[in-house]
């Protein structure tokens, strides 16, 4: 029993093993990603140069006209479990047009494994999600990674189940353990912190976490390529919700 309690809580994220295993239970919000698991992940600068022969993955979160901020998040996969961040680009007030075309330049630059973004961003995402699937360059690499809907790849396959408190999980566990290393930059710094969740349970039914956040959009754009980049390793921590 111990020998499984210890290989529970090597592969399990903080909060997940202190809820199964220690009885601990919190009802009220709290963040999400601690200031000590940001200052652990967050320690790099911007590369001067783009490593060539990498595999390099691309979260996008998709800005509506207004004052709501898009952004542009590149991981590079160091080994088959480390991976760091190598950009991070926000912009505000874009067409579908500029967004299409930023994604276009960035492939032409990085030339992804794969780019995941949130189709499921209203009409906004719908529609770049259609102008991508017709671009030869990229249409194979394109994964809609929607909050509330199966991943989809570019064949309108749909594989699996996929909520954005999977995606938010599987980053929280990647920065727990070492496997991801994040831009030191005020602003995304401000992004992680501002991520909050609460747990909520019904009768007869096991609890679940809702996340939310009111700037969360780096932190939309780095769960989605940090998915991308090591949901292989990792995705069997996200079974318990």
């Amino acid at each position: 029993m111990l020998d499984h309690q210890e290989k529970q809580k090597a592969r399990m994220t903080r909060l997940q093993y202190a809820q199964e295993y220690m009885g601990e239970f919190v009802s009220d919000l709290r963040q999400l990603f601690t200031d000590e698991v940001i200052k652990k992940a967050v320690t790099l600068k911007r590369p001067d140069i783009i490593m060539p022969n990498k595999d390099y993955y691309l979260g996008v979160d998709i800005a509506r006209m207004g004052e709501d901020e898009g952004t542009y998040e590149v991981l590079m996969k160091i080994s088959n479990e480390y991976v760091e961040q190598v950009e991070n680009i926000v912009t505000t007030k874009k067409f579908t047009t500029e967004t299409y075309d930023k994604i276009v330049d960035l492939e032409s630059q990085y030339h992804f494994k794969e780019i995941g973004i949130d189709a499921g961003a209203g009409a906004l995402g719908v529609g770049i999600l259609d102008f991508l699937l017709r671009e030869p360059t990229v249409k194979r690499k394109v994964v809609a990674l929607n909050n509330r809907q199966r991943a989809m790849d570019y064949t309108g396959e749909r594989k699996r189940n996929l909520l954005k408190e999977d995606m938010y999980l599987n980053m929280l566990a990647l920065m727990e353990k070492g496997f991801l290393k994040l831009l030191n930059d005020d602003d995304l710094i401000a992004s992680l912190r501002s991520v909050q969740y609460e747990y909520t349970v019904t009768q007869g039914r096991r609890s679940s976490i809702r996340i939310f956040g009111n700037y969360t959009h780096i932190a939309e754009g780095l769960i989605r390529a940090s998915w991308l980049a090591n949901q292989k390793k990792l995705n069997t921590f996200i079974s318990w919700i």
